[in-house]
């Protein structure tokens, strides 16, 4: 069973830095040393960037997660560790 990111978010202010990248850098170096295989996220697309709190596909993207199931609502992020 993988692990879920339900909500990654920043104030528009601290977009563009890199800072909620770094955060799941982190995130995922835990989760790998805990034992989890894998990372799952359910990003909105519903939802305009200042609603959502799981980040876009492009976000996801860029931390190395790949479309493992094409949804209109909620597409599925994941991300194998090592």
């Amino acid at each position: 069973m993988p692990a879920v990111i339900t909500c990654v978010a920043a104030t528009h202010e601290a977009r563009r830095r890199g800072l909620a990248g770094h955060l799941i850098d982190d995130v995922v170096r835990d989760l790998g040393g805990r034992g989890f295989s894998a990372i799952e996220a359910y990003p909105d697309l519903t939802l305009a960037p200042d609603e959502a709190s799981a980040a876009a596909p492009a976000f996801w993207k860029t931390c190395g997660f790949e479309l493992a199931a094409a949804d209109e609502r909620f597409p599925v992020m994941r991300r194998e560790l090592a």
